[in-house]
């Protein structure tokens, strides 16, 4: 998502509500941010439609999936390590409570370029977790 970096909870809370704020002025037949759940630098997750909600942010598969939105802008740095485990914490959690099939698919853009998601545990930085797909 391009909107500034952020890891602390007064500023990723701004961000949150500036982006709902746009949704609903940009977009009058949304009532809320398009996305499902969206993950800050510090990796807290704020949940926007959450579980049951159909999201508003990707054209033709809204219905099958669940948007999971990453702060920041990303051209001069990567998401963050702990962006990528609450992501994948919050995939896992939905898995547990049936919203996400256990054989999902995972796609990922940034900047442009989509991407593919290694979970390697033992990973020191995003860039080594993903790969052009």
């Amino acid at each position: 998502m391009r909107t500034e970096s952020c890891y602390y909870r007064q500023s990723c809370g701004q961000i949150v509500r500036n982006l709902q704020a746009k949704y609903i002025s940009t977009y009058p037949w949304n009532r809320d941010i398009g996305y499902n759940f969206l993950v800050s630098g510090d990796g807290k997750i704020y949940v926007g439609r959450g579980w049951r909600t159909v999201g508003a942010h990707t054209i033709n598969v809204n219905e099958k999936s669940i948007g999971i939105a990453v702060i920041g802008t990303f051209y001069d740095k990567s998401p963050s390590i702990a962006q990528f485990h609450s992501m994948k914490n919050l995939i896992n959690y939905g898995v547990a409570l049936n919203f996400i099939d256990l054989d999902y698919n995972y796609y990922s853009e940034i900047n442009g370029v989509r991407l593919y998601i290694d979970d390697h545990h033992n990973t020191s930085s995003f860039s080594e977790m993903i790969r052009h797909a």
